[in-house]
């Protein structure tokens, strides 16, 4: 089933930002991931920026100062979870760091929260995704083949959690919508499995974007 704002936003930019000139527009695209340390390069872009934090909770409020300071629109942020000892706790140390920004002014409350998770679905990362799930956050899915997203999906619906993507390839992003549509009771309903899966981060957002369009042409199937 294939709706007219199907993919609305569903494809976020992390290419790289010497792109930005030639970026063909159209509703699919969401959010513009850029890292913290490539901040200086963004010269004077105007869209939503999806804010990568590419050390620990410490570097939050950091970033966060600097794109309030510079007028970055920071729409979400994308945080790594590091410490695969303690999942649960790198995630509490992330939200106590994101009320300190929050508290700052330097983010407002509807910032939208990609935590990147790794491996298996262990005990201890169920924790994490409890923590996830009770700051209403999202878990964030690299498709790089090291996790196995069905059981990560699974487990986030249970929590009623949403879930992003990263990497990986167009037939890999439809696949874990594929599975979230089979998981809520239909798997061609593409449109009920993004209420699940929210977005996917791609450096090749025209092969994205092509590869969408094919769906929508051939009725999603």
């Amino acid at each position: 089933m294939v709706t007219p704002d199907m993919w609305k936003r569903f494809v976020d930019d992390a290419s790289p930002l010497a792109a930005d000139a030639d970026r063909r527009a159209s509703p699919a695209r969401g959010d513009r991931l850029v890292r913290d340390e490539d901040l200086p390069g963004l010269g004077r872009y105007a869209g939503d920026v999806r804010l990568v934090v590419t050390g620990g909770a410490g570097q939050i409020a950091g970033a966060a100062a600097y794109c309030r300071k510079h007028g970055v629109e920071v729409s979400s942020l994308d945080l790594t979870v590091r410490d695969l000892g303690d999942p649960a706790g790198n995630v509490r140390r992330f939200l106590a760091a994101f009320d300190v920004a929050l508290a700052a002014g330097d983010l407002i409350e509807d910032t939208v929260v990609h935590v990147r998770v790794a491996g298996e679905l262990t005990p201890s990362w169920l924790a994490a995704l409890d923590e996830i799930a009770a700051a209403e956050w999202m878990v964030t899915l690299p498709l790089d083949g090291q996790l196995d997203p069905e059981s990560w999906i699974d487990a986030a619906m249970d929590r009623e959690t949403p879930v992003s993507l990263v990497g990986g390839t167009p037939g890999q992003a439809v696949a874990a919508l594929r599975t979230a549509a089979r998981l809520w009771g239909d798997e061609d309903d593409l449109t009920a499995a993004r209420r699940w899966v929210r977005s996917w981060a791609t450096p090749d957002v025209d092969a994205a974007l092509d590869h969408l369009e094919q769906l929508d042409h051939l009725g999603s199937r």
